[in-house]
């Protein structure tokens, strides 16, 4: 099978996740689109970061809402000499590139948080989108909003093992029309006892390190997927 890689907030086994190093990493390393997290600043500009706190990867006890721009860049991940990226310098680099954005639009708590986010991604990709960039979120409301503000755009829902109820529900019904991705947890589509081809260009499981679990993939008609080791898995596809 023609697999293609997607390289999981970059190569975050080998570069600190969601930097520039990491990205270019991924690529390099043979993936065919990468994935990142997006959340918006104080000052309402959008960056690049994962986590509801900054503390794991900056050290900084607070959250990206919290911070303006200025203050961000001030800061550097994981003590190397990498900076949180924001949106406009990550399409400088990138733009022409497949990728997904994954909007940050809950906690895990389920709480709502980065406020505007959506309407300023809209604001900035309104004049120059392109096919090859894919909105996904764990919120299904958030990707709703996306493609109301524009029907070309494509989406993709997140789903975690915490809400598999909303995989079962799709697969004993459909895929709502609106989407044109589904990223579930791997252990969902590795445990998943259904005839599920009919899906596999629309199913994105997350994260697949193990290059074993291709074999499973295969079985299921499914030739893409996220990793956090793109140089590891590239080496194993035959």
């Amino acid at each position: 099978m023609n697999f293609k890689m997607i390289g999981h907030r970059g190569n975050p086994s080998e570069k600190p996740e969601n930097t520039m190093a990491s990205f270019h990493s991924a690529y390099e390393c043979g993936a065919y689109a990468i994935e990142t997290d997006i959340q918006i600043t104080k000052d309402g500009k959008i960056v690049i970061f994962h986590d509801d706190s900054m503390e794991r990867l900056t050290g900084k006890k607070c959250s990206v809402h919290d911070l303006n721009l200025r203050e961000i860049k001030e800061l550097r991940v994981l003590d190397t000499d990498q900076q949180v990226p924001d949106l406009e310098e990550f399409m400088d680099q990138f733009r022409g590139k497949e990728m997904f954005i994954e909007l940050k639009a809950r906690n895990e708590r389920g709480d709502r948080i980065n406020h505007g986010l959506e309407k300023a991604l809209h604001e900035f990709f309104k004049n120059e989108y392109s096919p090859e960039i894919h909105f996904i979120s764990f919120d299904i409301e958030a990707i709703r909003t996306m493609k109301s503000y524009n029907k070309n755009y494509s989406v993709g829902l997140d789903i975690a093992k915490e809400t598999q109820f909303i995989w079962e529900s799709m697969m004993n019904d459909h895929i709502p029309d609106f989407m044109d991705y589904v990223i579930p947890e791997f252990s969902i589509v590795s445990e998943e006892k259904r005839d599920i081809k009919e899906y596999g260009e629309k199913i994105i499981p997350w994260v697949l390190n193990d290059p074993h679990d291709l074999s499973i993939l295969e079985k299921k008609g499914i030739n893409k997927f996220m990793t956090d080791r793109p140089c590891f898995i590239k080496n194993h596809i035959k």
